[in-house]
């Protein structure tokens, strides 16, 4: 029998209050004004008095690379239009998989059978944005965000069927922004994420993918390594009462693969940047989810060299629950710092 354990906020805030208490005590031992922290009343009223978190600090000699980040943003906001990069904005003319499966396959839907003509090697590009709608915290450089992100799996090299587009994936998102930095725990600069994502891939059933989620993002950095955790909860769909239903849940599986959380690792030295990436599921008995690699060359020009690799579940909506492997070289046009 499977066991799980529930947890209130009751019995998790006093412990974590606790911890930051233990770690406010420590950190500031060698200031003249201690911050204490052992109740919920000590936290109000040391955010309430500036004494807990500050926004980025512009007259410091060397901001952390997400605080670089946020003021270079927060600048072009206020100054030009106020489109800027989201995710990785890439161009991969020449990207090889493993497998092209004979069929793309759904619990509630009926299999639909791939281009026989498709072909293992394609092209790939992405393209992302992001636009601030209105400020929540001058202070804090704090933004309401609209993004947007199109992910292209192109068959240029599948001559037969005139190099048709195999799957595209849409995700527009809206989130706040809050970058901060804890003062009492001494950490370097955070940024904290909460939004909404809808994902899809625009087609008619039984092609048809999407997902709702609801999601946090934290960053923080150490050194020259920023580190971002990403969990998020997908909403519900109702079930299909067949699988030639137009509307109801297109993929209820889709979570077994694509997973629960995200956690990636960036390292940046110069203008060279490695990235690890992986999700998961969680589950101990039929784990699943995805790594991948991403190394960004350093370049004297806008486009820098780039090489993607991943392996696992959910590459792409249309074949989510296809095992495969894929690597890719081409040119990025915006990095992440």
């Amino acid at each position: 029998m499977q066991k799980s354990f529930h947890f209130s906020y009751r019995q998790i805030l006093p412990v974590c209050l606790s911890i930051l208490g233990c770690f406010a005590t420590n950190a500031q031992a060698a200031e003249k004004q201690e911050v204490k922290i052992n109740s919920t009343e000590d936290f109000i009223k040391a955010f309430e008095n500036d004494e807990l978190i500050e926004g980025p600090r512009t007259d410091t000699e060397e901001p952390s690379l997400i605080e670089k980040k946020v003021i270079a943003e927060d600048k072009f906001i206020q100054n030009d239009w106020g489109i800027l990069a989201h995710k990785l904005n890439y161009f991969i003319p020449v990207s090889y998989k493993s497998d092209s499966p004979t069929y793309y396959t759904s619990p509630s839907q009926q299999d639909a059978a791939a281009d026989p003509n498709e072909r293992n090697l394609e092209a790939m590009f992405q393209f992302s944005f992001k636009a601030a709608l209105f400020d929540v915290s001058d202070k804090y450089k704090s933004k309401v965000f609209f993004g947007f992100t199109a992910k292209s799996f192109w068959q240029l090299y599948t001559k037969k069927s005139s190099s048709p587009f195999r799957e595209t994936n849409y995700e527009p998102e809206i989130f706040w922004e809050f970058p901060f930095r804890i003062k009492p725990l001494d950490i370097q600069f955070l940024n904290a994420r909460l939004g909404f994502s809808h994902e899809s891939n625009g087609q008619n059933i039984p092609f048809s993918r999407s997902w709702n989620r609801i999601y946090a993002s934290f960053e923080w950095e150490d050194s020259n390594w920023v580190y971002q955790f990403k969990p998020w909860y997908r909403l519900p769909e109702d079930h299909k009462r067949n699988n030639t239903q137009v509307d109801g849940d297109d993929n209820p599986d889709i979570s077994d693969y694509m997973g629960h959380f995200q956690f990636r690792a960036v390292m940046k030295n110069h203008r060279n940047q490695l990235a690890f990436t992986i999700r998961n599921n969680l589950h101990v008995n039929d784990n699943k989810g995805a790594i991948a690699v991403d190394w960004i060359f350093p370049s004297k020009h806008q486009l820098q060299p780039y090489i993607q690799v991943f392996h696992g579940y959910g590459d792409s909506l249309i074949d989510y629950n296809q095992k495969l492997t894929r690597i890719g070289f081409g040119v990025l046009l915006s990095d992440w710092y």
